[in-house]
């Protein structure tokens, strides 16, 4: 018998139309940072709670903000 996988999918936050959401990474508190192509732009997503929240904008670049990495615990690197 071959047992499919389910994902739970739930919408977490909403970015407005034109928002180009490049990288993301889960952080071990469930938040997320997220680069935005279009903006050039680093948001903060708290962790997931009963309804959506509010992402947070943590920093606006000179340049085009895609890949982020994390070095080592809560340290990350944005490529830009």
């Amino acid at each position: 018998m071959n047992v499919g996988t389910f994902v739970h999918v739930v919408e977490v936050a909403s970015f407005p139309p034109g928002y180009f959401l490049e990288n993301f990474v889960i952080r071990t508190n469930g938040s997320l940072l997220v680069t935005v192509l279009s903006h050039k732009e680093l948001w903060y997503i708290p962790p997931e709670r009963e309804a959506l929240v509010d992402p947070v904008l943590l920093y606006s670049f000179d340049m085009m903000a895609m890949g982020i990495v994390e070095a080592e615990p809560d340290v990350f690197y944005v490529a830009t």
